[in-house]
């Protein structure tokens, strides 16, 4: 029993820890760009004791993918743009997002620059193909057409809600 008198779950079950968020650059991966043998074997240890993997970094979705694979990872989220979204790493399923609406990130580009900062952004594509399977599902052909001819990833930058910003400051 724990302290509120539900019955614990043995940690057995999950090893040490239930969840490890783990980043990628200058953590698992190595200023070469790869993921070492020791770092796949740790977390290949890991998984073994049932804890729960998940990849977390500043980078995209789509970068962050082949680490992913390569540690065999199972389906599950992938907290990518400095934890702006959790997107699932098989479907492309959104779980979270945080966009920037544009008129802001026009300002923090400006104030970013001003102080010395350089300016990174993540325009993340709307239409991937679990968007796609749920308009095909619901709306059927007729909806894979208008998609085709209105796709909201190519409007203009100022009328997009899926923008996001990363500013680093020049010379960290």
């Amino acid at each position: 029993m724990n302290a509120r008198g539900e019955k614990a779950t043995p940690r057995a079950q999950h090893g040490k820890f239930a969840i490890a968020a783990i980043d990628l650059d200058d953590t698992l991966v190595g200023r070469d760009g790869a993921i070492s043998a020791a770092n796949v074997a740790a977390v290949a240890r890991l998984t073994a004791m049932g804890t729960r993997v998940l990849l977390a970094s500043g980078r995209s979705h789509a970068n962050m993918l082949p680490f992913h694979r390569q540690l065999g990872l199972p389906s599950g989220p992938i907290i990518s743009a400095q934890g702006a979204i959790a997107q699932d790493s098989h479907s492309g399923e959104v779980w979270f997002e945080i966009a920037i609406p544009v008129a802001e990130v026009a300002e923090v580009t400006r104030d970013g620059l001003a102080h010395g900062f350089a300016v990174q952004f993540f325009d993340v594509p709307v239409v991937n193909d679990f968007f796609k399977g749920k308009v095909r599902r619901h709306l059927g052909w007729p909806g894979i057409v208008a998609l085709t001819l209105a796709n909201p990833d190519r409007l203009p930058v100022k009328w997009r809600t899926n923008l996001y910003v990363q500013a680093i400051k020049n010379g960290l």
